[in-house]
């Protein structure tokens, strides 16, 4: 038997604007890596600040609504495990770019 969860659509318009927050860091740090340019690092390290806020305060949100019965626990938990993720995306992309 296959279940499938679910996200609204509010849910999958903040994945999506992670994703898209994801693409733009990673396109400055391919410009920092290719031309050297010390500005982008700065931009990369603010990149990072950015999504850690957002998905920050997207999971304090999800979690609030959870508490009041607005969501499935399931949905929330993927929801919640996603951001982590793409928090520690972020981390590393800034990470990588140091090393190189």
């Amino acid at each position: 038997m296959r279940t499938e969860t679910i996200f609204g659509n509010k849910a999958l318009k903040e994945l999506n604007e992670l994703f898209a927050f994801i693409e733009v860091q990673w396109t400055d740090i391919k410009d920092y890596i290719l031309n050297g340019n010390l500005h982008m690092k700065t931009v990369v390290r603010q990149d990072q600040e950015d999504i850690l806020r957002m998905a920050g305060e997207y999971t304090v949100i999800r979690q609030d609504r959870l508490i009041v019965g607005v969501f499935m626990s399931k949905a929330s938990y993927l929801y919640i495990d996603m951001t982590d993720s793409l928090k520690r995306l972020a981390k590393g992309l800034v990470s990588f770019s140091g090393k190189v």
